[in-house]
This record gives C-alpha cells, sequence and structure tokens, in this order.
C-alpha cells in the first residue's frame, strides 16, 4: 500500500506541480487512475504538508511500482549480450542532434543492431545511430559513419551553448565533446578584438565568439577560415541560421589565406582547434598575430611531459619569427593512448626584443 493524495482529474496536473516543487512526490510508485479521480503517490514526511494542501485528501491505495527505467547502456544491455560480450561494449558515445555516434568493436559486430536499438530505447529522441567506420583523418578531418539503425541520414542539427549547427557527420568534422573547450575560450574574449579561428569547420568556434560573448566584451571581427568547401557551406548557412552579423567565413588553405596582406598583424586572438596539424600552421598564424594577441594552440604531445616539448617547438617557431610567446595557461584535454594526449596551449603573443 502507498501513501498517497486522491484528487479529481482537473486537478491532477496542478497538484502534481505542487508536490514535485516541494519534494513531495514519491516516484517508487506509479500514479494511479480510477474512474473521475487521480492518485498521485507521496513521501511518508509529506503527510501533515499534503493534508493541509487542500488538493484532496490522503489515504493509502494499492499501486504499481514504478519501472525502474534502465541507468546505463550496460544496463538495458544486460541479459542481451552475455557477460563476454558486455565487456566489449563500449559505453561512452556521442549524441549529435538526433544522431548517436558510437564505436562498435570487431567482436560485437553481428549484435551491433542491438546495441543500436538499446540507445535508441534509452534516448527516445535519438532517431539514427551511425557506427564509427575509420578515425578521423584526410585533408578534410572527415570522421566516416555509416547508419546501422534508425533513420537514414548522417545529417542533423546540433545545439549547444545556445547556438545551432547544421551538421553532416560524412561531409565535415564536428566534435560535441569540445563544447566546454569552445566557452573557456570565447569567455576569454574582449571588446573590440579582431578574432581568427583557424580550421573553423562548421562555425562553433566562430559562432559562439559572436553569440556568447557578454554584451559589453563582443568582438568587433571574426574572421573564420576552413578549407573543406563541405564544411564553408555549412558553416555559412550556421551563421545565418544564427542571425549572425559580425562573421566572415573564408574557404581556403590556411597558409595561402594568410598570406595575404590584410591579415598581416590583423588579429588580437586566434584560435586552432587542428591538434595534427597546428605546429606547422603556427608561422602563418604569428604573422597575422598583433603584439599581445593570444593564440589557442590545440597539439598532441608525450603523456610524460605533455607541456614542455609543445612549448618547446612552439618557441623555437615563434624566435625564427621574430617573436616571443608567454605561456599564460595550459591543460590536458583528454588522452589518446597511454603515450600519447592532446593539449591546448593559451599563448600571449609579442616583438622579440
Amino acid at each position: 500500500m502507498a501513501l498517497c493524495l486522491k484528487v479529481a482529474k482537473k486537478d491532477a496536473q496542478k497538484a502534481l506541480t505542487a508536490l514535485r516543487a516541494k519534494g513531495a512526490f514519491c516516484s517508487q510508485y506509479e500514479v494511479g487512475h480510477e474512474g473521475a479521480f487521480v492518485y498521485l503517490p507521496i513521501r511518508t514526511s509529506a503527510k501533515a504538508w499534503a493534508t493541509k494542501a487542500g488538493f484532496g485528501a490522503v489515504m493509502k491505495k494499492a499501486l504499481k511500482a514504478a519501472k525502474k527505467r534502465p541507468k546505463s547502456l550496460r544496463d538495458e544491455l544486460d541479459g542481451v549480450l552475455s557477460p563476454a560480450e558486455l565487456e566489449h561494449l563500449l559505453s561512452s558515445f556521442d549524441i549529435i542532434g538526433d544522431i548517436a555516434m558510437l564505436e562498435v568493436p570487431p567482436p560485437l559486430t553481428s549484435k551491433q543492431a542491438l546495441v543500436a536499438e538499446a540507445i535508441m530505447r534509452l534516448y527516445p529522441h535519438v532517431k539514427t545511430v551511425v557506427k564509427k567506420t575509420e578515425g578521423t583523418g584526410g585533408q578534410y578531418r572527415i570522421r566516416p559513419v555509416e547508419v546501422i539503425a534508425g533513420e537514414k541520414k548522417t545529417a542533423t542539427l546540433s545545439r549547444e551553448n545556445g547556438c545551432s549547427f547544421l551538421v553532416d557527420l560524412n561531409r565535415a568534422y564536428y566534435n560535441p565533446r569540445m563544447s566546454a573547450e569552445r566557452m573557456r575560450v570565447i569567455k576569454q574574449i574582449k571588446k573590440g578584438e579582431n578574432v581568427l579561428v583557424l580550421f573553423a569547420g562548421v562555425g562553433p568556434y566562430a559562432i559562439a565568439a559572436e553569440k556568447n560573448t557578454p554584451a559589453g566584451a563582443k568582438p568587433a571581427r571574426i574572421i573564420a577560415i576552413e578549407l573543406n568547401p563541405d564544411a564553408v557551406e555549412l558553416m555559412r548557412k550556421n551563421i545565418a541560421l544564427n542571425k549572425c552579423k559580425k562573421i566572415e567565413a573564408v574557404e581556403g588553405d590556411v597558409s595561402v589565406v594568410l598570406a595575404r596582406p590584410s591579415f598581416y598583424l590583423w588579429a588580437e586572438r586566434i584560435i586552432m582547434p587542428h591538434p595534427t596539424e597546428a605546429l606547422r600552421f603556427l608561422p602563418p598564424a604569428l604573422d597575422a598575430a598583433r603584439d599581445g594577441a593570444i593564440i589557442h594552440l590545440y597539439a598532441f604531445g608525450p603523456a610524460d611531459r605533455p607541456m614542455e616539448g609543445l612549448f618547446g617547438q612552439a618557441q623555437e617557431i615563434a624566435e625564427k619569427k621574430g617573436r616571443t610567446l608567454k605561456l599564460l595557461a595550459w591543460r590536458v584535454m583528454q588522452t589518446y593512448s597511454p603515450t600519447l594526449v592532446q593539449v591546448v596551449l593559451d599563448l600571449e603573443v609579442s616583438t622579440a626584443s
């Protein structure tokens, strides 16, 4: 028997809202229905409050125990996959808009449909499940995927940090796991800065730089450079979708674009989110950086001493350009292997004296 509040159907939603606001609703039982009345399970400790609230009578009623929702993908697949198969299950995956993207280890290839269906049960808004077929690579940093369940599509609308992004996983690179890092960088932007985003993809850094900086700290201009024409097409659509006015999307190779005289000593902040190539493109970025400019440099480094080696390499490159670098901050973004990590360095640029 469950302690519950008997209310008329017409008052049920109002009473339920009040119970939840008070923390009085008991989620261990399902809501009961009988004739013109609804029975809302309440906590024993809330009996006195519920009696005085005036929604209805407090009484005991036989209610069904609430169904326990699986807490994880592993819970959902317990009993569907064997214990040995569960050992191979990678429980972490990305949800981008209404698409879930996961890795399927070889031992689970024959069970990938079951895994995908379990994800769609856990997350009802997911309409498509895809699996990675290769690692990120190629000229445009594409991470190819294959649909294994749901709607046959690789395009979706992703939302992060109050912005919306049209994304196509087989046409352009997009990493939802960088959302918090993007905000960390954006919060550092100062009023009137010229912001240069290299390897801009579909525009998450550039668009967040306009939309998420406080009114008193808006950048003057944002130029986003991207080599992949499909990504540039999506970025321009995203600029319009988010009603941005300060962003210019430029298609082309970073080295070629930054060689234009108009970019010389133009930027007060440069964002370089391409860890495999950022150091190679640091020289043209330094040409574009004014004294006092901040460069957010993403790169791979050795796990044992990631900052020292990368900062040393960056300093050597800067010295050849007659510039000096000051390390303001650094952090490990993620671990790729026991020996390799991704790092971001926040660097301040000045002219060598």
